[in-house]
């Protein structure tokens, strides 16, 4: 009889239970999926999310001692579970200064199992200042990892630099679930005008500027046919609306669409 091991699984920054969708969601979902496709059993170990946005010393240590809490009463946990009960692997996505792992390195060490973490980013340069307690403990769980599964070339560089000897550097690009999507359907290649597509979060910050460079650009584009479908919600959706509105009605905007046939329907 094959003995499924179970895989000890932490998103610091979002937890694949969160209530809000977003892309961190989403790819914590798939690598516990791709995770029980291989043969494991994922456990989701942690909920405690760490994320502090603002820079607040105090809240990262707060969060800091949480977090020890947290791994102590999970050794606990861990340690009263037969041999074959026990994770054979502590696996965290997403580690990076605003979200450190203070859990999973000491699980892993008090276990004597592999630390390994997907989509690590180091950041030198926030050492110090507000993020410098949340950085420390970045850079210590990226240092302990035996594997870290690169997921963009923009981390890549730091991490090579940042590289102890003992750890391996994989290129691990971000995936989708085929089998989750609808099978493709035949488009006419003689549709006379362009028809662009944009799925994406509407918040504050990098996601509404990224609203405004694409407003803005279609705007010196309107001497062209194109129209725009526009999938997504968020607190920013007035700010986004009022920024398509003079492209009206070429822009559609449909909100959020959380059905795959309905959202295939529009690629």
């Amino acid at each position: 009889m094959t003995v499924v091991r179970p895989v000890a699984f932490y998103a610091p920054l979002k937890s694949p239970n969160h209530p809000l969708p977003s892309g961190d969601r989403t790819m914590a979902r798939l690598l516990m999926k791709a995770f029980g496709r291989a043969g494991f059993a994922p456990q989701l170990a942690s909920e405690l999310r760490t994320l502090d946005k603002t820079g607040d010393r105090q809240r990262q240590e707060g969060l800091r001692q949480e977090s020890t809490e947290e791994a102590s009463r999970l050794i606990a946990h861990y340690e009263g579970l037969p041999d074959e009960q026990r994770p054979c692997l502590w696996f965290t996505y997403h580690v990076y200064y605003k979200a450190p792992d203070w859990i999973g390195p000491q699980v892993a060490d008090a276990l004597g199992i592999p630390y390994v973490v997907a989509e690590g980013s180091r950041a030198a340069k926030r050492a110090g200042g507000p993020w410098a307690l949340g950085h420390e403990g970045a850079e210590a769980a990226l240092d302990r990892a035996g594997a870290i599964l690169v997921m963009t070339a923009h981390d890549r560089e730091a991490l090579e630099a940042g590289r102890p000897q003992h750890q391996a550097l994989i290129d691990f690009p971000p995936f989708i679930d085929v089998q989750d999507w609808p099978g493709s359907s035949a488009r006419s290649d003689d549709e006379a005008d362009p028809c662009l597509l944009t799925v994406a979060m509407m918040r504050e910050g990098d996601k509404l500027a990224s609203y405004r460079i694409l407003a803005a650009a279609l705007h010196n584009l309107r001497h062209l046919p194109w129209t725009l479908d526009v999938v997504g919600d968020g607190e920013a959706r007035h700010k986004v609306e009022r920024l398509f509105a003079p492209l009206a009605p070429r822009v559609r905007l449909h909100g959020r669409i959380d059905s795959k046939a309905d959202l295939k329907a529009l690629y």
